[in-house]
């Protein structure tokens, strides 16, 4: 799923595309291999051994000192494009993270914050297009072992384990085996027990089913389907989930975006459901339902039909009396781009219009999709700092009211989002260099068990910004898009007295 900027972008031509394989071309000094919009290069194309990650490389680096962080860098990563860093922190001071290297390859690197001791080893699958689809993930196992996928978007799944937190045990494997070639979105979540899971889709846009899976004494266990490929009537569509919103019981709650085709413009309706073991589903009143689960099952939160301008950006929070609030983004009641919060009452769901444009964007097509709406919510208490972005407009950043949906006062605060622009401290370490396109310095949370939890350390670096997928092209304007310079990735950790509370 990602992040929320990615998911905003609707998917490209290659959710219907079942052979990713085409000619290679070998551009530039970076080796960049472009196969139209796909992502990886399987293993069993990529050398001999293909469970086996390269031996381990490490040397010892010293970090530079700003203000009171220690400041790491970890490698050099790809900047054509960008996409998601899988990253964790297990235990404080040491972080493993998940990259594409200067050649595109996946990197698990490990870094000892006490000691300067970095180590690299590289995987044998290849980011081999454009596609900002094409995030990496991890996770951080109750068992002590690290879990990375990525590098799909309707291609084969790529996904490593370690045995604990022993880099030389990496290795590439099947999840389970089956419903594997036409993934995209894998996600790491944890139920109400905090056993691990595992949540991705299998097949194409306007045509894919859910699949959850749980790490159960050193090995995956089908847990079943999730989200329905098809609706009542057997027509085919997509659920599009928000990223998951644990309450205080563990239980995991979900805002669906549901679409009919590739094309963004027919997403139809937002639904809400919960689960507490990825297995039974319900809305706010009803039977608990084993999945999958079709629309009409669940909460229909709103329903504007097809060409409404609704993204599938959807994105959950929880006031502090346990109630639901959704935001999302579709054509208001001006017929321009708006910003609406949704939040489940005794009798179904209120919705306010809570920030309008004074434009309308086309929201139609398959691809990454540039110049869209984009939006950021994080809680405090019953209180959400809002941040919206309309194109052709200044942002604008207000809170809000989760109990009644009104805003309070304008806020000058931004909430933080992963792989959001970096602050101007955070940009004073690292600037983009001049010829690439839309480039920007990006910064990205990193928590404990790297999917959830309270944030320990950040990671800075730059790279260009979303093209539908396809190649940025060389101009005199940007005369290195085509082959960008590589990004340091930097590591910055605060000092224990700045250090956010796990």
């Amino acid at each position: 799923m990602g992040s929320d900027e990615d998911r905003a972008n609707p998917l490209s031509k290659a959710d219907r595309m079942k052979q990713p394989w085409q000619k290679t071309i070998i551009t530039g000094l970076i080796g960049l291999t472009a196969i139209g919009a796909m992502g990886t290069i399987p293993s069993y194309l990529a050398g001999s051994d293909a469970n086996a990650a390269s031996a381990p490389v490490c040397e010892t680096a010293k970090p530079q000192r700003r203000g009171n962080q220690k400041i790491f860098e970890v490698g050099k990563i790809w900047s054509g494009v960008r996409t998601m860093i899988g990253a964790a922190e297990p235990i404080k001071g040491q972080l493993w993270v998940a990259y594409y290297d200067a050649d595109r390859w996946v990197t698990l690197a490990s870094v000892d914050a006490g000691s300067g001791r970095v180590c690299r080893t590289r995987l044998k699958s290849q980011f081999t297009g454009w596609d900002g689809h094409n995030n990496l993930t991890m996770a951080v196992a109750p068992d002590g072992s690290i879990h990375i996928a990525g590098n799909a978007h309707a291609t084969p799944l790529f996904y490593a384990r370690t045995q604990g937190r022993k880099m030389a045990t990496l290795r590439e494997t099947p999840l389970i085996g089956r419903d594997e070639d036409v993934a995209t979105y894998p996600t790491f979540l944890k139920d109400a027990r905090g056993r691990l899971v595992f949540l991705y889709r299998s097949g194409g846009s306007g045509d894919g089913r859910w699949i959850a899976n749980r790490w159960a004494k050193g090995r995956w266990r089908r847990l079943g389907s999730a989200f329905s490929d098809v609706d009542r009537t057997g027509s085919h569509l997509s659920a599009y989930p928000s990223p998951f919103m644990a309450d205080r019981n563990g239980v995991n709650h979900v805002a669906i975006v549901w679409r009919r085709t590739p094309d963004v413009a027919t997403n139809f309706a937002v639904g809400y459901a919960k689960t507490a073991d990825f297995q039974l589903w319900s809305g706010t009143k009803g039977p608990i339902l084993m999945g999958p689960v079709r629309p009409d099952q669940i909460d229909i939160v709103d329903q504007p039909g097809e060409k409404s301008g609704l993204l599938n950006s959807a994105k959950l929070l929880m006031a502090a009396d346990g109630k639901p609030v959704i935001f999302y983004t579709r054509y208001g009641s001006r017929n321009t781009d708006s910003l609406l919060a949704a939040r489940q009452t005794a009798t179904g769901w209120d919705i306010k219009e809570i920030a309008t444009s004074d434009h309308r964007t086309p929201i139609e097509g398959e691809g990454s999709l540039p110049g869209a709406p984009t939006f950021s919510a994080s809680p405090s208490g019953n209180i959400a700092n809002v941040s919206v972005a309309f194109p052709k407009e200044p942002s604008r950043s207000f809170q809000l009211d989760l109990t009644t949906l009104s805003v309070v006062k304008p806020s000058a605060a931004s909430p933080v989002a992963a792989a959001a622009p970096a602050s101007q401290a955070q940009k004073a370490l690292l600037s983009a260099p001049s010829g690439l396109a839309n480039a920007s310095v990006r910064s990205q949370p990193v928590t404990a068990s790297g999917f959830d939890g309270h944030w320990t350390s950040r990671l800075i670096w730059y790279a260009q910004s979303l093209n539908r997928d396809r190649a940025w092209t060389c101009t005199p304007q940007f005369p290195q898009a085509c082959t960008p310079p590589p990004s340091p990735l930097l590591w910055a950790v605060p000092s224990i007295a700045e250090a956010p509370r796990r």
